[in-house]
């Protein structure tokens, strides 16, 4: 014999309804989910594979700054200075957003984030203030930095210091930035 309450819930809910339409919206929204976290993950690890191939082709051009500036050859200079500044622009490009900032504060994987990004970051800041190091370059290169009258040129000095002093700026920077990065406990 069935109990008075027994037979109100049998009233309320046709039979065969229920606990496995809550078990299978469960599963869907689990689903969903788990499906939105690969989505994301794969998202973030594309962006990584770009950014590391972007640092990649800044690194290579690097070789070829150093020696257009020892040749004099400003064009040269010129020419890969800006191909390197478009790679470190793209490469922390890739590695900026909302989704970067979220991994970042993750406690496992954080630190790791957060040191790729300063890298980045550091590697932009050196290239932006390259043209004003490479502008020095070519005005000391062909300029005489003694005045006929046999005093020191400073009014020549005095114009290219804004740029040795953003690009040391940039560098000095950017080391103290890559020290404290190095400080924090990263995966091998």
């Amino acid at each position: 014999m069935r109990t008075e309450a027994a037979a109100r819930r049998t009233r309320r809910r046709p039979p065969g309804r229920g606990a496995p339409l809550r078990r299978s919206l469960r599963r869907l929204v689990a689903g969903g989910a788990a499906l939105v976290l690969v989505g994301l993950a794969a998202w973030l690890a594309g962006d990584a594979l770009r950014a590391r191939a972007e640092l990649r082709a800044a690194s290579a051009l690097v070789a070829g700054l150093q020696d257009g500036l020892a040749a004099g050859d400003l064009a040269r200079v010129d020419g890969d200075l800006g191909r390197f500044r478009a790679h470190a622009a793209a490469a922390r490009a890739a590695l900026d957003g909302p989704a970067w900032s979220a991994l970042a504060a993750v406690p496992v994987v954080g630190p790791n984030v957060r040191a790729v990004r300063t890298v980045t970051e550091v590697v932009d800041d050196v290239a932006d203030a390259g043209p004003g190091l490479v502008a020095a370059a070519g005005a000391l290169g062909d300029a005489d930095l003694v005045t006929p009258d046999g005093r020191l040129a400073l009014d020549l000095l005095d114009g290219l210091a804004p740029g040795v002093a953003a690009g040391d700026a940039a560098v000095q920077g950017g080391r103290a930035r890559l020290a404290a990065a190095a400080d924090a406990d990263l995966w091998p």
